[in-house]
């Protein structure tokens, strides 16, 4: 089975909703949350078409559900919403009522009948709010569906199958090497780090081989799917992600990269630095529904957590199997700013740092002449913090020379389900995938480095 994400297209001019601005589908079609369509008076209908795909096309459609994010219109407290999927003619697939108290992302009821590639190909959704008034945010759909057996000539070749001129384009940046090395796709596996400490229960790469060196000014972004393991009474931090200097044993002079999730704070943190006095970092955290703070709201309604904190018992909103995609993306500029830095949970981004201007010391300078080691589940030094409880779990973990928009990890989120990453729009810019199938951390992309040590406990197996 595979996934596909749709989203609107076109519009009917409907009451009641704001039709003056440009773009209005662009609003809510865009993977972004911050803008959208507002109601602007009682009576108010508003109805979208949604985009069709060649990825279902002669495909069996097992089920669609939809997903809406909105919030309440005003000052109003909260807002009920009567949600429709219909088909071509106008006839209903679905009808649902909603209610929004924040800005909220919330799915549907999946749709299992009833279902053909040209039915979904027409499909509309209609938004109804009651006299409150809403904004709405975001609508999509994720097709799940089962392709036709392939013609086996033609499947020696899948893995080059292009959409879109535009993805001809990044095609030719890339190897023929890179793209063989995917042709066979699959996710049946995760890498499990281990609880205890040290580089003999580690899970790294013990030397990039130069295709991994980045420096203080370069656009990076780096993605991976975590389920975690650990409990609420860590009172710790756990590296997520680390990188540094290849031999590296002590930190502080190690030209480090770290995503770390502070348990005994509930926050993510994400730093940089050349010695521990030159350092840019900002973080997150995910208990406080409130405006202050930078509007921590926004990471609070991303993560779902509710203000009980990340673990094993709480893994707030999640995709398949209980994983989270966690995405960090910088840009060229030397700091922790929001222009700059941010963080998304799933596809949706946790919003402004704590510090709106990041917070800093000395200036750090990176050099990108020399290898890293990269490490999961700890750090990359001396492989200590890494969590309690159960095994956490690693999959799908990508890095890429750009800063990705809020779209581009809106495609890499995928509804929910680990993809393919070779489809890509900016598979051009990868530099890495590790999906941790079967018995190694092999990098689909040839050439790369892999995950050459899986040590002690530390294992692959499955998701």
């Amino acid at each position: 089975m595979a996934t596909v994400t749709i989203r609107p297209d076109g519009y009917e001019s409907g009451t009641g909703f704001d039709q003056t601005g440009n773009n209005l589908v662009g609003r809510i079609n865009d993977g972004d949350t911050g803008t959208g369509v507002n109601q602007n008076n009682v009576e108010a209908n508003f109805k979208v078409t949604m985009e069709n795909s060649s990825d279902y096309s002669g495909a069996t459609i097992n089920s669609i559900q939809l997903s809406i994010a909105a919030a309440p219109g005003g000052r109003a407290p909260s807002v009920d919403i009567s949600v429709k999927i219909l088909k071509a003619d106008g006839t209903a697939l679905q009808s649902t009522n909603l209610s929004f108290e924040e800005l909220t992302t919330t799915t549907t009821n999946t749709i299992t009948s009833g279902l053909t590639p040209t039915i979904v190909d027409g499909l509309q959704v209609q938004v109804t709010p009651d006299s409150n008034g809403c904004s709405v945010r975001e609508i999509f759909i994720v097709v799940d569906f089962t392709t036709a057996a392939p013609n086996p000539i033609i499947s020696k070749i899948s893995g080059l199958v292009i959409g879109s001129v535009n993805k001809v384009s990044s095609l030719a940046k890339t190897s023929i090497a890179k793209v063989v090395a995917v042709v066979n796709y699959f996710d049946r596996s995760a890498v499990a780090k281990s609880t205890s400490t040290g580089t003999g229960e580690a899970v790294y790469i013990s030397d990039s081989n130069g295709s991994y060196r980045i420096d203080h000014n370069d656009a990076f972004s780096v993605s991976f799917w975590v389920k975690a393991g650990w409990n609420s009474s860590l009172n710790t931090t756990i590296s997520l992600f680390s990188s540094s200097d290849v031999g590296t044993t002590s930190f502080g002079s190690d030209d480090n990269f770290r995503v770390l999730y502070l348990e005994h704070q509930n926050r993510i943190h994400v730093d940089w630095r050349d010695s521990s006095n030159n350092f840019r970092q900002n973080f997150w955290f995910f208990h406080s529904n409130s405006a202050s703070n930078n509007n921590s709201a926004v990471a609070f309604a991303a993560a779902g957590l509710g203000t009980t904190f990340w673990s094993s018992a709480n893994r707030g909103n999640v995709g398949d199997n209980d994983y989270t995609l966690i995405t960090v993306t910088r840009g060229t500029t030397n700091s922790g700013a929001s222009s700059n830095l941010n963080l998304y949970w799933n596809d949706a981004t946790c919003g402004i740092g704590f510090y709106l201007n990041g917070n800093s010391s000395g200036t750090p300078s990176q050099g990108n002449s020399t290898d890293k080691q990269i490490a999961l589940g700890s750090n990359s030094h001396n492989f200590g913090q890494a969590g309690n409880n159960d095994e956490t779990k690693f999959n799908g973990v990508t890095l890429w020379d750009k800063k990705l928009t809020s779209a581009e990890v809106t495609e890499l989120y995928n509804g929910g389900t680990p993809m393919d990453v070779s489809t890509h729009s900016a598979y051009a810019n990868c530099t890495g995938w590790w999906n941790f199938e079967d018995t190694n951390g092999t990098n689909s992309i040839s050439g790369g480095p892999d995950f050459d040590q899986i040590n002690g406990n530390s294992n692959i197996g499955p998701i």
